[in-house]
């Protein structure tokens, strides 16, 4: 006799239920424990051990419920070498996502587009066709900008999208090129 799962299934952000994928349970298909001891509501001491034990078991389900779900992105994350590859190959055009400040304080690789804003930039800033490779790249590897972008990249309809997961430091750190960034000149009053 086949048994099956009453645990229920976890449907990651932006996942539609498949019935072809198996469902993933919060416990492995192991029974949750029972949070909550009804009796135990009737005195304050009680009420604070279950309360208590419902944070736990909240502060213990939310992480494993995250690890659950895949990157469903679908971003490539690229070591340095492979970057200089595409590089080297002209094979993937660059996106900058960083501030003005550390592009300044960093420098850029070159030929890469400057983006205005990482978060709310419009696809128009790429000036590339959506079906073109693009790796974006921002400060370093604790820089979520470049995560960001791509995403609002895939967002507008980039498909064949990646990040440089060590950034402009990890580049320099490999004695790559950079660029300074060029500034326009003030005009006089």
């Amino acid at each position: 006799m086949a048994t099956t799962s009453s645990s229920p299934r976890i449907v990651c952000f932006g996942e539609e239920p498949s019935p072809k994928s198996p469902p993933r349970t919060l416990n492995d298909g192991r029974y949750l424990p029972r949070l909550i001891d009804r009796s135990a509501l009737d005195d304050d001491a009680g009420m604070k051990r279950t309360l208590l034990s419902l944070a736990a078991a909240v502060a213990i389900a939310v992480p494993t419920v995250a690890l659950a779900c895949k990157g469903k992105d679908n971003v490539v994350k690229l070591s340095v070498p492979e970057a200089k590859d595409l590089r080297d190959k002209k094979a993937a055009t660059f996106v900058d996502a960083n501030g003005l400040e550390t592009r300044n304080k960093q420098g850029v690789i070159p030929g890469a587009i400057l983006l205005t804003s990482y978060a709310e930039f419009d696809a128009k800033e790429l000036g590339v066709e959506k079906s073109e490779k693009l790796l974006f790249y921002c400060a370093n590897t604790q820089c979520g900008a470049s995560h960001m972008a791509a995403k609002r990249a895939m967002e507008q309809g980039y498909m064949n999208v990646g990040v440089l997961t060590d950034g402009i430091k990890g580049w320099k750190d490999a004695g790559l090129p950079t660029q300074k960034v060029s500034t326009p000149s003030k005009a006089a009053s």
